[in-house]
């Protein structure tokens, strides 16, 4: 029972969030998107079982392996904002580390138009997705790099989760 009411308020929660962000600029268009997205997901994906694998949202399009992962993901970067910083400089520079399919490289873009980007991406597949995502956006300075990072070089076992 408690996990059903949780979901069922995670909308209103996540509605609550996007109004007191002070990042998001359209807060209404923002609203919008975000009931079109839980909408699309719920009939569509949820009670139809409609296979999705493309977005548009906030002036993107977004590919990716299923609707349900995107728009979690939409939520923690878009709404949740862990990656959000404030800051002065009209191109900040920006590592992506663990790049997934670009939604925080969309996200940055979306904060910092100008910003320079490096997105790091090991996996080929979710690379794939990364590298449509940011030539089919147009998104301009960001360099992808189908390598992990850790603290020492050579290679490590390597986790594609699933």
């Amino acid at each position: 029972m408690g996990r059903f009411v949780s979901r069922l308020l995670r909308p209103v929660v996540n509605l609550r969030r996007i109004l007191d962000q002070p990042s998001i600029r359209d807060k209404p268009g923002f609203v919008c998107t975000y009931l079109r997205l839980k909408l699309k997901h719920f009939f569509l994906v949820h009670l139809f079982k409609r296979r999705i694998s493309s977005e548009r949202f906030l002036g993107f399009r977004a590919h990716f392996f299923d609707y349900s992962s995107f728009l979690l993901l939409f939520e923690e970067i878009f709404i949740h904002q862990p990656h959000y910083f404030q800051t002065d400089m009209q191109r900040p520079f920006i590592l992506d580390c663990g790049a997934n399919i670009g939604m925080a490289t969309l996200y940055f873009k979306y904060l910092y138009p100008k910003a320079r980007i490096i997105a790091f991406e090991p996996y080929q597949p979710t690379f794939a997705l990364l590298a449509r995502n940011v030539r089919e956006n147009g998104l301009e300075d960001v360099e992808l790099v189908d390598k992990a990072l850790a603290a020492s070089s050579g290679k490590l076992p390597f986790f594609a989760g699933g």
